[in-house]
């Protein structure tokens, strides 16, 4: 959450850095821009990342462009949603439920065996 930067960070740079068993050294950087969100809300102004084969975040670096700033972040949990405050090194853990969408995805697989047409639209619960 900025600070002196606009509250969702617009323009922060994020490098996630990962222990994963596929890349040589056994590590990997990770790096994202935070967006505006995009046109008529089509993307959250989360800043979401996959992690692909990872087993451990070493850390997360972000860099916070209007303070000039620099957030450094250890241990941090592996599939979690964290709160971050510019100007600090430390993050909060959110508590955000899972959601069960098997039984949706079951009826859409039902409907088409049985010839239906099934539209699947993008789905942002976060």
């Amino acid at each position: 959450m900025g600070v002196q930067t606009n509250k969702f960070g617009v323009g922060a740079r994020i490098k996630v850095t990962v222990s994963t068993p596929s890349y040589e050294g056994g590590r990997r950087d990770i790096y994202l821009r935070v967006g505006t969100g995009g046109t008529y809300g089509t993307s959250s102004l989360q800043a979401e990342m996959g992690l692909g084969d990872a087993t451990k975040i070493e850390s997360i670096s972000i860099s916070w462009p209007v303070s000039g700033t620099q957030s450094v972040l250890t241990n941090v949990p592996m599939d979690s949603f964290i709160q971050v405050t510019e100007g600090h090194n430390d993050f909060q853990v959110l508590n955000v439920p899972k959601i069960d969408l098997s039984p949706v995805v079951e009826r859409m697989k039902e409907a088409q065996a049985a010839g239906k047409k099934v539209v699947s639209l993008p789905l942002s619960l976060v």
